[in-house]
């Protein structure tokens, strides 16, 4: 009698796989459909710009204004410091030709930033600076109801060759400004689109943070509650796109300014743990996962430094611990290639965290300051978050899968060893009877 029959249950674990699989593979492919911005003109790439470092953040704006006149308007990336806790004054012109005589929107970002301020005047004039406010620990201004700050610029008036604009940036975060200036109707359609995607995606998020959920509590097992802890990730997500503070009931309480320092630490902690997890690294390597594992609980032990105001610092530190760990995992994953002879299996099981790796540290080192900062590395890493998630949910059931099929067959076998036992101890007893 075979062991695997019709009736065995490995036939629909393997279909509902195949469904499985098929679905995230829809997924990433709709993730990966987020729609191009539409055209704006953005400081740094249509702006020039120059910079004033303000260490002690006591300037007045009168002298950061004298000071700012005269310099060079030669910086051209976007503007990023890293996490420093100077205050910065920037100075660019807005030439009257992007208006064609009709108002443009201003957006200023990123969501994360403290407080930025905003002094526009006419260029040559003497008339009174005009301010806006942005930031998340300040009242949030919008021109409309949107997740992202947004202010009218009405075209300059007749006579003037545009807007001389001086911006006032400090962050507890790191310290980034990303300006841009907008069509009415661009603006909107890109918000409109924007906004769907990201929801689409919160929504996702939450359907497989409650899958996850449903499967802890049914199978257990260490790397369904790997999962369940990065899922928190999403979290920080809604909290870099702007969405705590846009449906926030609670206008008065900075809840997306500590959120977003609490989920940057616990991310990347998370992220170590399920990495570590993922592989089987307990097993296969127990001293490179007793390594990872006190990594992650080491930056996680950071969050204790934000009620003490040393956000900074416990950044610099978490980079420390996170490069390092970093490059322990990515030893790990090669030794483990290296004993497969790198089979297809073991190569493409690791592949996922680890691009979730290489991906957060470039997120990181940007943050930092030390490479130019895109926000395309953080929308990468914002779709590997949810693309890590259904791998590791799909290997975590086909692990258990496995388990089930290999506790079914040893089950079989005793059946047939016990009927096989019994079948000649009656052929002794009747042996013994003749």
């Amino acid at each position: 009698m075979s062991l695997l029959t019709s009736q065995h249950p490995g036939a629909k674990h393997h279909r509902y796989s195949r469904y499985y699989w098929q679905l995230t593979a829809v997924v990433i492919a709709a993730l990966f459909s987020l729609p191009a911005l539409a055209d704006q003109i953005r400081l740094g790439a249509d702006f020039p710009y120059s910079v004033l470092d303000d260490r002690d953040g006591q300037l007045a704006f009168e002298d950061a204004e004298g000071k700012l006149r005269d310099a060079p308007l030669t910086e051209r990336g976007t503007f990023s410091r890293g996490y420093v806790r100077n205050t910065y004054w920037l100075r660019f012109e807005i030439p009257a030709s992007v208006f064609h005589d009709e108002e443009r929107w201003l957006t200023l970002g990123p969501n994360f930033v403290d407080d930025i301020r905003i002094f526009y005047r006419p260029k040559d004039s003497n008339e009174d600076w005009s301010s806006l406010l942005a930031g998340d620990l300040i009242a949030r201004e919008s021109a409309f109801d949107y997740r992202q700050s947004t202010f009218r610029l009405p075209p300059p008036a007749s006579g003037f060759a545009g807007y001389e604009v001086i911006a006032r940036v400090q962050s507890s975060s790191t310290t980034i400004l990303q300006a841009g200036l907008w069509k009415p109707t661009d603006l909107f359609n890109h918000a409109t689109k924007s906004t769907s995607f990201w929801s689409f995606y919160l929504g996702l998020s939450t359907a497989s943070t409650l899958l996850v959920i449903v499967l802890v509590t049914m199978l257990g097992g260490r790397l369904l509650w790997a999962a369940l802890a990065f899922s928190s990730s999403y979290l920080f997500v809604a909290a870099v796109q702007g969405y705590i503070s846009w449906f926030s009931p609670f206008s008065t309480i900075p809840l997306q300014h500590y959120l977003t320092s609490i989920l940057t630490l616990t991310s990347y902690a998370s992220l170590l743990w399920l990495c570590a997890e993922t592989v089987d690294l307990r097993d296969c390597l127990p001293r490179i996962y007793r390594v990872l594992t006190a990594a992650s609980a080491l930056i996680l032990s950071l969050t204790l430094l934000i009620p003490m105001d040393q956000y900074g610092t416990a950044i610099k530190i978490q980079t420390v611990i996170y490069g390092f760990a970093a490059v322990t995992f990515i030893y790990a994953v090669v030794v483990l290639s290296w004993r497969s002879l790198f089979k297809a299996k073991t190569v493409l099981l690791a592949l996922c965290p680890l691009i979730c790796i290489i991906g957060s540290m470039s997120g990181m080192f940007s943050a930092l300051g030390l490479v130019p900062f895109r926000s395309e590395i953080y929308v990468i890493w914002q779709y590997a978050l949810i693309t890590i998630m259904f791998l590791v949910m799909g290997l975590a059931v086909y692990r258990i899968r496995e388990k089930k099929l290999e506790e079914y067959e040893k089950k079989q076998l005793a059946n047939e060893l016990k009927a096989e036992r019994d079948a000649s101890f009656h052929q002794r007893q009747f042996m013994g009877m003749v």
